[in-house]
């Protein structure tokens, strides 16, 4: 999420964005991210927040393409990825007007994700394969997880814990695996591994997300899943006077996104909710600007006729932070006007502070 604080400023990001302007952030933001220091399945190896603090990385990877294109644009000269972005952008303005609209941007990373998942499983794939045949026995997952063939009678309860416990783990995976045959012949094909190894992607495999989900928080074993095991290993610190800002927004969207029946648990349907990634929603939220004025939500007359209504004031806008990048625009007034406001340099010092990005357009104020 983008803030953009604006006041008697060049020309600032609507919902439709002006091409060069989204390029200047993009390569800002790209070029930047390695600045940045739920359930059982996921679209990727690394999380998207990192103890609860946002992982540049992974959006990085999710805008190019996955992790090979991440690291071939990380190698480019920067000549090089700013003519890979210009590509890129081509791309996603579908119906070539020179504007990338909201709807545009999350198109592509929703195409991201299922682009990611696909080149993620391939190369897992060609792993398991053994005898390159194009089909994953069960033997071959075997010899690859496990570097042996293991075959446990179903019904035999063993007597050393972990050597049960382990035995219950692959029981699981079994049945995951016999699931995601769909075809009924021998061993997985490429779309079916992919549904075994990202079940959460797939109506017909969702029991196994659940059940993953339940087993990994569902502490007390009533079949539910409570605020407190939502909320994981959090306990509240006493000599706190407030909670941290994470735990006031897993709160709000337990109560108001998650809980639909409002009894203070989540059933197995309202755990889908949460496990499993709703990536149209996903991407919304990684391509939402929020344009901030410091005289509230008047509208701002700025260089060359152009006027700006903000969506709100900088007070309102802080209060929905952190933002992942704060954006400053240029023109000399503008400039001046921000490098005098405390409430930008507040925003920039916490932003600062947690390592987020700052962008500054041409005469943009920054210290």
């Amino acid at each position: 999420m983008i803030l953009y604080p604006l006041l008697t400023a060049a020309a600032g990001i609507p919902s439709r964005m002006k091409m060069n302007m989204i390029l200047l952030l993009l390569y800002v933001c790209l070029t930047c991210c390695s600045g940045h220091g739920d359930g059982s399945f996921g679209l990727s190896s690394e999380e998207h927040h990192d103890h609860h603090e946002h992982n540049g990385d992974y959006d990085k990877k999710m805008f190019l393409g996955g992790e090979e294109e991440a690291e071939d644009f990380s190698d480019l000269s920067p000549e090089e990825q700013l003519k890979r972005l210009r590509s890129i952008i081509r791309k996603i303005d579908q119906n070539a007007d020179g504007y990338l609209t909201e709807e545009e941007l999350s198109m592509w990373i929703q195409k991201s994700f299922r682009h990611y998942i696909l080149e993620d499983t391939k190369e897992q794939f060609a792993e398991f394969d053994k005898d390159r045949s194009g089909i994953v026995s069960w033997d071959e997952y075997n010899i690859q997880m496990y570097d042996r063939i293991i075959d446990y009678d179903e019904n035999m309860v063993l007597q050393d814990d972990e050597e049960e416990s382990f035995r219950l783990i692959h029981f699981k995976d079994k049945k995951r695996f016999d699931h995601a045959d769909r075809d009924g012949s021998p061993g997985l094909n490429l779309m079916e591994f992919t549904d075994f190894e990202h079940p959460e992607e797939t109506d017909h495999m969702l029991e196994f997300v659940i059940d993953g989900a339940l087993e990994e928080h569902d502490k007390d074993g009533d079949g539910f899943v409570s605020l407190a095991e939502y909320l994981g290993e959090y306990t509240d610190d006493e000599e706190s006077v407030e909670y941290p800002q994470w735990i006031i927004v897993e709160k709000d969207r337990f109560v108001n996104d998650y809980d639909k029946d409002g009894d203070g648990k989540l059933n197995p349907a309202e755990l889908l909710l949460w496990i499993v990634p709703n990536n149209k929603g996903i991407s919304q939220e990684e391509i939402k600007v929020v344009v901030a004025g410091l005289a509230g939500k008047d509208p701002v007359q700025c260089s060359r006729d152009v006027v700006i209504c903000p969506d709100m004031s900088l007070e309102e806008a802080r209060a929905q932070g952190p933002y992942d990048v704060v954006v400053l625009p240029g023109g000399n007034l503008g400039a001046q006007n921000l490098s005098e406001s405390p409430a930008v340099k507040e925003v920039l010092a916490e932003q600062d502070s947690r390592k987020g990005f700052i962008a500054a357009i041409c005469a943009g104020f920054t210290c």
